[in-house]
């Protein structure tokens, strides 16, 4: 019986809490709105050029897909033959 208490007693207060924050929400003004914009396109602007400069780096220390294939066909291990299938479908770009 205790538990059936306890657990009605929780759901209530949960209630009472998502109430309670629902109305204290409020919609951003103008200013407030453009400034999350802001934040978000320089966010997304420095990862984007972060991303870019570890592509431009690991493009030059990178085995070729042609490079790799020949060495997989020399090698006598099939655990050294490991091919980028990203770099065969886009052309090691």
């Amino acid at each position: 019986m205790d538990a059936v208490k306890d657990l009605a007693d929780n759901s209530k207060t949960f209630v009472r809490d998502g109430q309670a924050f629902i109305s204290r929400c409020t919609k951003p003004d103008k200013k407030e709105y453009l400034q999350i914009c802001r934040a978000v396109a320089i966010g997304f602007a420095m990862m984007g050029g972060i991303g870019y400069l570890v592509k431009l780096i690991h493009v030059r220390t990178l085995p070729r897909p042609a490079r790799v294939i020949a060495i997989c066909l020399t090698s006598s291990s099939l655990l050294l033959c490991q091919i980028p299938i990203n770099n065969i479908l886009v052309g090691a770009a």
